[in-house]
């Protein structure tokens, strides 16, 4: 028959003239006959076993997986998590054969997320991000580099905070207009950008709402930009120490490296928790500098809906801070308008905080 299955050969075992392996007439290995014993059953060669886990094992090894005789799975999730990694029509295969997968950049235009402790099946917040940062790591390697499994997450998933400490306040959760929930808002949205290169895997989240209203800077100036202002220096120092402990501790937030517009044109910025910047809520720019603000990756997948920029804090739709300063004055910083458009304030103004963080 050729192909994987073995020819017959005429062998003698015990002193008996015996078709070893004994294929049929299709070249397939046969159970025998139950009612007539001269309808001999087929071996299976060892070499032929060998032969099957060999290729077995290196396609699991060409799919990015580690084959390791532990479950029934591995061949599956490697070869989903290579065809994650391919185009539209791979992706539809990987749906096709597994009702897991759901596209991690699919966003709907509504707000129906899911929380990740159903989707994990967790009791707390502490217990999702140990899952995340296994999600990050364990999906195997390929030339050196980890392959995520970020299989099951969308856009839109979400985590509830009971409550967030800053050392001076304490934000607790309000059912109503849920001021602490984070929302899953990119994947890997930053690897491979920075002037050092952000190499680790990771889940982009943005809160929901509006956590906390504040100033950008205590005067009406934007001189610097965000790098230089003193809502940067709360985000990246109380809150960041309060968010940390919020989601259970540990080492799972990332600080990336990212660029940013700041006085004179852009530079690259060392932050944990931080706004986002025009382009990065709109796509493009609108009264900031294009090429001041033109070197970040682009749009958060969040922010493809309209749903996700429009954010509340105590209830109603309030103004809420971008990173990029207005190019036109000294005075202001870019912000979305609670209509769900493009705007700016000055920089005293008090007004809303909805900042974005990685889980690595």
């Amino acid at each position: 028959m050729g192909g994987m299955y073995p020819n017959n050969q005429d062998v003698e075992i015990f002193g008996e003239q015996v078709s070893w392996p004994g294929v049929d007439a299709s070249g397939k290995f046969t159970n025998g006959s139950f009612s007539d014993p001269m309808v001999k059953p087929s071996f299976i060669p060892a070499d032929t076993v060998n032969l099957i886990l060999d290729n077995l094992e290196s396609l699991i090894r060409a799919c990015g997986g580690v084959p390791n005789a532990t479950g029934p799975d591995q061949l599956r999730n490697a070869m989903l998590n290579r065809l994650e990694r391919g185009d539209a029509d791979t992706l539809a295969a990987a749906r096709a054969l597994s009702e897991d997968i759901i596209p991690p950049l699919s966003v709907g235009n509504s707000d129906v997320g899911r929380s990740l402790l159903d989707v994990f099946r967790v009791s707390n917040v502490a217990d999702a991000m140990e899952e995340i940062r296994r999600r990050c790591n364990n999906g195997g390697e390929i030339d050196g580099s980890k392959i995520p499994d970020f299989r099951g997450m969308r856009i839109g998933d979400y985590l509830d905070l009971a409550t967030l400490d800053d050392g001076t306040t304490v934000y607790r959760w309000h059912e109503d207009y849920k001021n602490l929930r984070v929302v899953v808002s990119g994947f890997n949205f930053y690897k491979h950008h920075g002037d050092t290169e952000n190499t680790e895997n990771h889940v982009l989240f943005t809160f929901r709402n509006c956590v906390t209203t504040r100033q950008m800077n205590s005067g009406d100036t934007n001189a610097g930009g965000y790098p230089a202002s003193e809502l940067r220096k709360y985000l990246e120092g109380v809150f960041a120490l309060g968010l940390k402990q919020a989601l259970g501790g540990g080492d799972c937030l990332y600080t990336i490296r990212h660029v940013m517009s700041n006085k004179d044109g852009h530079a690259w910025y060392t932050d944990t928790v931080f706004l986002p910047s025009e382009r990065e809520v709109w796509g493009w720019t609108a009264f900031g500098s294009p090429w001041k603000d033109g070197a970040v990756p682009g749009q958060y997948p969040v922010y493809i809906s309209t749903i996700y920029k429009t954010k509340r804090n105590n209830g109603s739709r309030t103004y809420w801070w971008n990173t990029t300063r207005r190019e036109e004055d000294a005075s202001s910083f870019c912000a979305v308008c609670f209509r769900g458009i493009p705007t700016y304030l000055d920089a005293s103004s008090v007004f809303g905080v909805a900042p974005a963080f990685c889980v690595r």
